[in-house]
């Protein structure tokens, strides 16, 4: 019965987001629709929504995402990224290898549909008019999102490191082949029966020393926050307000500019993701059906990998946001084992992944499939083996590993 409810509770927010409400407000309505099911009375689902408001990892969640999309506001209005992709198409000169590194280094700032910022640097870019639309959509979506299992700036990452209570460096560092592998697994895509470039070596030798400096400038407030980071073990919310401060100081912000962009870069749909994941995750811990779900599901037969795996692919399939299954799938995951098992996690994580990858609710995959005019069936379908692929990886590197 139990059990029962708990699904109802994960239609409801189905539902919702198909009604077009956004994934914080879905979670909030469903929270409290979850407390009432699970017979709390209204004081204590009300000290769960204080104690969710107040508490520091939703303030400090809530703050790292803002200064993102804050530090994204200034990359883009003083053209940093312009600079990126003018400068890789003189020094690089191979098309095919600049194609999958645009939207490669834009997913670093993760925005949601930022495939659609990328596709049209794509499509510039690319010199073969025999690339299918599909192809080209496939290039744009894949390497946009080869980061997101792995990168401390992804909302995703974030909220499943808060949920398992472990440190974010250790969490990445476990994920972090997975990374690699989604890269190695692009490559076909890019170099397979495409040919090479009309421009010759010579040609590309051209690049002036102020190519080679306009990409140093376009990279290096990323390239220094992934420094701070992983280098240097600062906090990712102190290194993200220096990079911010910094740029701030260089081009010289006056008070006008820098309300501008505050009021562009806030969002008010973000803190209420925040709010509703963790209020979510808090009111599923106070029913106490978190710690039931390992018994109920020993009492059904189900054994816990398989749980690990469909739960997570399931919630990101229907959704298309990593940040649902994050949010949705790990506090139950937690509570499947008495000691935490990271590996198992991970496959978790993974499973999740290939769920949004495959999703044609994705804002990514629609936006860009509907800017290269391609199919949606057949981009999803020249997806399936490599996803496959990282898919068995991670029961192997959890299986064996």
């Amino acid at each position: 019965m139990e059990l029962i409810k708990l699904l109802a509770i994960f239609l409801l927010i189905i539902l919702l987001l198909r009604l077009k409400l956004n994934l914080g407000i879905s979670m909030t309505a469903s929270a409290i629709v979850m407390g009432l099911v699970f017979g709390m009375d209204l004081y204590e689902i009300t000290n769960i929504v204080i104690q969710s408001i107040i508490s520091m990892t939703t303030i400090k969640t809530t703050l790292l995402l803002l200064i993102i999309m804050f530090l994204e506001n200034i990359m883009r209005r003083k053209n940093l990224l312009l600079k990126i992709v003018e400068s890789l198409r003189i020094i690089i000169g191979d098309y095919r290898i600049v194609m999958p590194i645009l939207p490669a280094f834009l997913g670093l700032l993760p925005s949601a549909g930022g495939a659609m910022f990328s596709a049209p640097l794509v499509a510039d870019v690319c010199e073969d008019d025999h690339i299918t639309p599909e192809r080209k959509s496939v290039i744009n979506f894949w390497f946009r999102h080869i980061w997101e299992c792995v990168l401390p700036l992804y909302p995703a990452v974030i909220i499943t490191s808060e949920i398992l209570k472990v440190d974010l460096l250790i969490f990445m560092k476990i994920l972090f082949p997975f990374c690699l592998l989604t890269i190695l697994l692009g490559l076909p895509y890019i170099y397979y029966g495409l040919r090479a470039p009309e421009t010759d070596c010579r040609q590309r030798n051209k690049a002036s020393l102020n190519n080679y400096i306009s990409l140093i400038k376009g990279t290096a407030p990323i390239l220094t926050i992934l420094m701070l980071i992983l280098l240097f073990k600062i906090d990712i919310i102190i290194s993200l307000l220096f990079v911010v401060v910094a740029l701030l100081i260089i081009y010289r912000y006056k008070w006008k500019d820098l309300a501008n962009s505050l009021i562009e870069a806030f969002s008010l749909k973000i803190i209420m993701l925040v709010l509703g994941v963790m209020l979510f995750k808090n009111m599923l811990e106070g029913t106490g059906i978190v710690t039931q779900l390992p018994l109920i599901f020993s009492n059904m037969g189900i054994p816990t990998i398989a749980v690990v795996i469909l739960l997570p692919f399931i919630v990101a399939f229907l959704t298309g946001m990593s940040q649902a299954y994050a949010a949705v799938a790990f506090p139950i995951l937690v509570g499947l084992s008495p000691t935490l098992d990271l590996k198992l996690m991970a496959l978790g994580f993974v499973s999740g992944f290939v769920g949004i990858m495959l999703s044609p609710m994705h804002l990514c995959l629609v936006l860009t499939t509907d800017y290269f005019n391609a199919k949606l069936e057949k981009v999803i379908v020249m997806m399936l083996l490599p996803l496959g692929v990282i898919m068995g990886c991670g029961y192997l590197y959890y299986s064996i590993f």
